[in-house]
């Protein structure tokens, strides 16, 4: 029965036809853990300060429901509260992190079996 397989193996990759093989449990791990923290970014997004002129200043980073504010010591300065999320900002690290999981996959890939090729 082995033979056979080995022999159904060999046939297919001479034919250009690959057999499936399952993705290995750590670049599962990599991928949802990549997708975990995309999913808890836009909850935890940049912020920006767009003044008046239309000038935007980075307030940093906080949660969705509550935006930062700038604190000062000055009488003279208001209190600035973050208006705008820093979309920019949020779909670069998004990609940034995409392409590192996806690296890391590339990274950790399964070599093929090439007990199948050895000549016995």
């Amino acid at each position: 029965m082995q033979l056979q397989s080995s022999f159904h193996q060999r046939f297919n990759r001479c034919e250009g036809r690959t057999e499936k093989m399952a993705m290995p449990k750590t670049q599962q791990y990599v991928l949802q853990a990549g997708g975990a923290l995309i999913f808890l970014m836009f909850f935890y997004p940049p912020w920006l300060y767009v003044d008046e002129h239309k000038v935007g200043h980075s307030m940093g980073y906080s949660p969705i429901w509550k935006a930062p504010t700038e604190k000062t010591t000055s009488l003279t300065v208001p209190i600035q509260t973050a208006n705008n999320i820093d979309f920019n900002i949020l779909f670069l690290q998004g990609a940034l992190l995409c392409v590192m999981a996806v690296g890391a996959c590339f990274v950790l890939q399964r070599e093929p079996d090439k007990s199948v090729y050895a000549r016995k």
